[in-house]
């Protein structure tokens, strides 16, 4: 069952994949061989499928595990900016944030094809209901 997966299981999966062998992420991963065969042997169980052909010179993922690949950088890339973020915010570093906005009138067609194209673009803001005073906003 996959609620079981953590964010460890998708590094560990990642430069697995990178390294194509697992003594060498052991060795990246500062984690003895066999607990990373484990961790990932678990992880492909938890995930019901297999992610990983081994063979004796190396590791190749299967489709299942090129699948995930963009799933699993994408999900780590996001953890790293959601910290970074919360870590910003909490010493009062976090930089200021621009909104863009914008309502679209008097829409004009061209002859052709009929297509539109907008002949006036008008800003559009909101004031935020409560304002952050870590928020700064740019116009």
């Amino acid at each position: 069952m996959y609620d079981c997966v953590e964010f460890c299981h998708l590094k560990y999966f990642l430069v697995v994949a990178q390294e194509g062998n697992f003594t060498c992420a052991a060795e990246r991963l500062h984690l003895s061989q066999p607990s990373l065969s484990t961790q990932i042997k678990q992880f492909e169980e938890s995930m019901s499928a297999q992610l990983f052909v081994r063979e004796k010179s190396g590791v190749m993922l299967t489709p299942a595990g090129n699948a995930l690949m963009p799933f699993a950088e994408q999900v780590l890339r996001l953890r790293e900016q959601a910290v970074d973020s919360v870590r910003a915010i909490h010493k009062g570093t976090a930089p200021p944030l621009a909104l863009l906005a914008c309502e679209l009138h008097n829409t004009a067609r061209m002859r052709s094809n009929k297509t539109k194209f907008p002949t006036k673009i008008k800003p559009k803001f909101a004031a935020p209901q409560q304002p952050n005073p870590q928020m700064k906003l740019l116009v």
